[in-house]
């Protein structure tokens, strides 16, 4: 007997494959944050305040010129070095004297400039014994002290400044020149270390010369040096 082939045996099955790309799965995107990187920032940098200009030091006195502008100056000692009248106002430069701080200091001031202020205090338009007392308690407050120029035993000029009364030696005030005559145990001279030495003759008093004068002028002037150091 021969084979007998059945179509059903000789069908073929076919089998559909899906062709369709797998799907490739991703991670999701991170949500942990990185680390900020740090920036170094620059630290602010402390500028000091700018300091304040330096007061000047002595007394300041504003002049009217002869064309009625203010001018400052500025006097660093006794003497200043001009005269004026005491008796009117305004108080007015009558006089440059030969010694002072005019002279010494080549100051522009000339006669017949008006003082209109000491130290910004306004004293044209006062009358005149408010107008002096207010020029020397600016005077004294400014320049404080009273200056004595000595001449020593080697007959060098010796400036010795005293800061208050009283002086702290004593002079023979009947005889010209006044010479120290004795360092007393209070006084000036002995709290202050002051170098004053007996004998030593008194040449100046703020800058005045007293050293040629009569005894009873030489006086006078050490008086009134001392009044106006110390009103």
């Amino acid at each position: 007997m021969g084979n007998i082939c059945s179509a059903e045996e000789t069908r073929t099955e076919v089998i559909a494959i899906d062709k369709a790309p797998a799907k490739i799965e991703t991670e999701p995107p991170s949500t942990v944050q990185k680390p900020e990187e740090k920036v170094d920032k620059a630290e602010p940098v402390e500028t000091a305040a700018p300091e304040p200009p330096a007061k000047p030091q002595g007394l300041k006195i504003t002049f009217l010129n002869a064309k009625d502008e203010a001018v400052d100056v500025i006097f660093e000692k006794k003497p200043l070095g001009f005269r004026f009248a005491s008796d009117k106002t305004p108080m007015t430069v009558s006089a440059i004297s030969d010694t002072g701080c005019v002279k010494e200091k080549g100051l522009d001031v000339q006669v017949g400039w008006k003082i209109k202020a000491l130290n910004d205090n306004n004293v044209l338009d006062v009358a005149p014994k408010e107008a002096i007392d207010k020029f020397q308690s600016s005077l004294q407050d400014s320049l404080p002290g009273l200056r004595i120029t000595f001449l020593n035993e080697r007959e060098e000029a010796v400036d010795v400044i005293f800061e208050k009364k009283p002086l702290g030696f004593k002079f023979a005030s009947d005889k010209t020149p006044m010479t120290v005559s004795a360092i007393t145990d209070t006084g000036c001279v002995k709290e202050k270390g002051l170098d004053v030495q007996v004998g030593w003759k008194i040449k100046a008093v703020d800058g005045n010369e007293v050293l040629g004068m009569a005894p009873k002028q030489a006086l006078d002037k050490f008086m009134a040096s001392i009044k106006t150091s110390w009103p």
